[in-house]
């Protein structure tokens, strides 16, 4: 089952990094700084 679950996420949801977030339109990999999650966010909330 763990492999099933990891082969959809690579392969299916095109998640190749942990943690993966979409916040908005942008999709974010890998391991972020509070700041540039927040500079992210609120990039995201202007459009």
């Amino acid at each position: 089952m763990h492999q099933q679950a990891r082969n959809h996420a690579y392969n299916e949801a095109g998640i190749s990094a942990v943690p993966t977030l979409t916040i908005g339109q942008q999709v974010v990999k890998g391991i972020q700084s509070a700041q540039t999650l927040e500079k992210i966010i609120q990039q995201q909330s202007n459009k």
